[in-house]
Formats: C-alpha cells, sequence, structure tokens
C-alpha cells in the first residue's frame, strides 16, 4: 500500500511541474516550424500543453497529449508530438491535424510510464 501511495505522490508531483510548466511553446516562422521560443507564424501567442494520464497494468501512463490554445490560422496544419524520456530516448513522432483551438494526440500502445516522461517537442507543419 506504501508504495502504491508514494508511486501516487510522485505521480502528483510529476503532474504538477507539467502544469506548471506548461508553458506557451511559441516556433519561430517557416514552412517547416519547431522549437520553444520566438513566435509562431500561425499562432503568435502559443499554445498550452496538458498530459492525460491513466492506470494500465498496474502503471501510471500517459496516454494522450492535449494541444490547446491554438489560433484558427493553424486550421489545416500538421502537428507532430514528440515525448522526451529521462535517458534521451523518445515516443513519437505522432501525428495529427489541427482543426480545432485544441487536439488530442492519442500514443495507443507507445504510451510511456507517467514518471519517465522529461518534456515535449512539438513541430507545426504547413
Amino acid at each position: 500500500m506504501f508504495k502504491k501511495v508514494l508511486v501516487f505522490i510522485a505521480l502528483m508531483a510529476l503532474l504538477g511541474a507539467a502544469f506548471a510548466s506548461a508553458a506557451n511553446l511559441n516556433v519561430n516562422g517557416g514552412t517547416l516550424q519547431a522549437g520553444s521560443y520566438g513566435d509562431l507564424t500561425c499562432d503568435a501567442d502559443g499554445v498550452e500543453v496538458a498530459y492525460t494520464t491513466n492506470y494500465v497494468d498496474g502503471v501510471w501512463k500517459v496516454t494522450d497529449v492535449v494541444i490547446s490554445g491554438i489560433d484558427d490560422t493553424c486550421s489545416g496544419t500538421t502537428i507532430d508530438v514528440v515525448l522526451i524520456l529521462d535517458g534521451g530516448s523518445a515516443v513519437g513522432p505522432v501525428s495529427g491535424t489541427i482543426n480545432d483551438e485544441s487536439i488530442t494526440i492519442s500514443l495507443g500502445t507507445a504510451a510511456p510510464n507517467a514518471d519517465a516522461v522529461a518534456g515535449i517537442d512539438i513541430l507545426v507543419k504547413n
């Protein structure tokens, strides 16, 4: 029981850090856009990122990435999401087409353990 409580506390700390650091991801312009600072041609004020976690086979996993606050001018563009894991490995890219002010990218069977997620890279392509 203590181990489950400890895992739950660690997950809450991870989620708190994720939401606290769900920074606006502004990206420099051009046809192919990636990065963490500057101006995104189709969304000058940036986007917000959150994770959906689920308890799967006895482990908390990041099953979805929710990107919100997307400007209408980004509609029709493709977005790629890569989760960076501890130790430098990665999950993705997983792609979707932006059609609304938010998009949920499902990681499916590639869903990593929540405590292993160290960061995220997002790529928006025209």
